[in-house]
């Protein structure tokens, strides 16, 4: 899944997002054995009824929000999530990618800014 050929399905109701969202946890956890209980979208732009579709589906934490420095809680009628901005030395991910960084070490970039942030 990917930003070009299924992206979120903006527009089509709370019923059409939540069942994209499924699919998508469904397909993570088929290929690793673990569900997962964050979301970084594969589609880049969210509207007013993903917020709650991702909390629905079992979502706690989101990584999308670009539009903040701070990490911020949300409740929405199907549960709270956290939303946490993207680290902003991982936004151009070209940039580490061209200069080889490692799984490791980008997940590390993540999980010092996490760190810093709370």
């Amino acid at each position: 899944m990917n930003n070009s050929n299924d992206i979120l399905p903006l527009g089509r109701g709370l019923a059409e997002q939540k069942a994209y969202i499924r699919r998508t946890l469904d397909l993570i956890a088929s290929a690793t054995g673990t569900r997962p209980t964050g979301w970084s979208s594969p589609s880049v732009y969210s509207n007013g009824d993903t917020m709650q579709a991702m909390a629905a589906e079992g979502i706690t934490y989101n990584i999308d929000q670009m539009d903040s420095d701070f990490i911020s809680s949300l409740k929405t009628p199907d549960g709270a999530l956290v939303l946490l901005p993207y680290p902003t030395v991982t936004v151009d991910m070209g940039q580490f990618l061209a200069r080889m960084k490692s799984p490791a070490e980008i997940e590390t970039l993540w999980l010092d800014c996490v760190g810093e942030a709370t």
